[in-house]
């Protein structure tokens, strides 16, 4: 089940899902990976990049429960694409053929640019994965990213730190 809406500009979408479908490629919905590999993955990635919305980005809220309110988001990459794969396997196929700082440094960039958009007073927490991280084009985003406070970077479980 999802719930979502449009605010200023950013999609916030609350997802309700199993644990096991944790990452979908799904427009909002969660829902079974659809056959995708990371191999199909690969092979659609230079229409992937070549598009200049892909990934696009939604915003989950993060409730702080004691208050009762939205204290961030959670800023999570779809793709729509020629492959229905979930993230993790886009993401996987990058690293494999070399394009991962790049497609991760669009993530950063992405979810940078919606700050803007976002309540106020609330933190923003982007993926990343640990060896992306230290990369020249991920890090230039990060510093061409102005004032980071509020910025939280979740290192993803997909590689051995």
């Amino acid at each position: 089940m999802t719930a979502s809406d449009v605010r200023g500009g950013v999609h916030v979408v609350a997802e309700t899902r199993p644990a096991a479908a944790a990452h979908s490629s799904a427009p909002d919905v969660v829902a079974a990976d659809a056959g995708g590999t990371v191999d199909t993955c690969a092979a659609a990635l230079p229409e992937i990049l070549h598009d200049p919305c892909q990934p696009r980005l939604v915003f989950q809220p993060i409730v702080e429960l004691n208050k009762g309110i939205v204290a961030g988001y959670e800023a999570l990459a779809r793709f729509d694409g020629p492959v229905q794969a979930t993230p993790d396997k886009w993401f996987a196929a990058a690293a494999t053929i070399g394009l991962g700082p790049a497609l991760e440094s669009r993530v950063v960039r992405a979810a940078l640019a919606a700050r803007e958009n976002l309540p106020v007073n609330c933190f923003l927490t982007v993926n990343v994965s640990p060896l992306a991280l230290t990369t020249g084009p991920v890090m230039d985003e990060f510093l061409r990213g102005g004032e980071l406070a509020g910025i939280f970077v979740e290192l993803t479980e997909e590689q051995a730190i």
